[in-house]
Order: C-alpha cells, then sequence, then structure tokens
C-alpha cells in the first residue's frame, strides 16, 4: 500500500510513529508535522515538514509537496537506523559497558 502513493501524511504528534516508519521503509516521502518523533527521522531527503497543525499550514506543503524529487530506495534505506538488529547490538554494547 505504501509503495504505490506518492506520500505519507503524518499529522499527529507521536514520540516514534512506527506507521511513518513503516512508510518510509515502503520508500514513501513523508509530510509531517514538524513536531514530537517525526523530527527524528524526518529530514529533506524523507520527507516535508508543516509548522503548524492546520490546515492551511498542511495546504502549503502539499502544494510545493510535487516539486520535490525524492529518492525513493534512499528513503527506505533510511530506517535502517531503527532495525531490530541495530537495536540488539547498540543495546548489547550499552549492557557490556555498564557492567
Amino acid at each position: 500500500m505504501f509503495a504505490a502513493a506518492a506520500g505519507f501524511i503524518f499529522p499527529g504528534i507521536d514520540d516514534f510513529g512506527i506507521i511513518a516508519i513503516e512508510a518510509l521503509a515502503a520508500g514513501t516521502p513523508v509530510i509531517a508535522f514538524k513536531a514530537g518523533g517525526a523530527l527524528d527521522y524526518i529530514n529533506p531527503k524523507t520527507g516535508l515538514f508543516f509548522a503548524e497543525p492546520t490546515a492551511e499550514s498542511l495546504a502549503s506543503i502539499l502544494q510545493k509537496f510535487p516539486d520535490h524529487q525524492f529518492d525513493h530506495a534512499a528513503i527506505s534505506k533510511s530506517v535502517g537506523q531503527f532495525s531490530a538488529a541495530r537495536f540488539r547490538e547498540h543495546f548489547r554494547k550499552f549492557v557490556e559497558a555498564h557492567l
């Protein structure tokens, strides 16, 4: 479903936003409200932000969205930082460093 979409709108504030991460994993750029966890995984290469939680702010970004060229393979690759394998490795190193 996400792979066929031109973009995914994530208007809420969430600590992480797993649905937005799933969209990115499919190579779909995310249009997100500039707050919360989206600040950690959205950047100019993976999507766009709208500044205020208003229809006008979102509409303004949606008008600019078609002008952006996104590399869908790079977007998909960007979520590797959230992989289970990376989490396990960092967690193991943390535990070993603090034993």
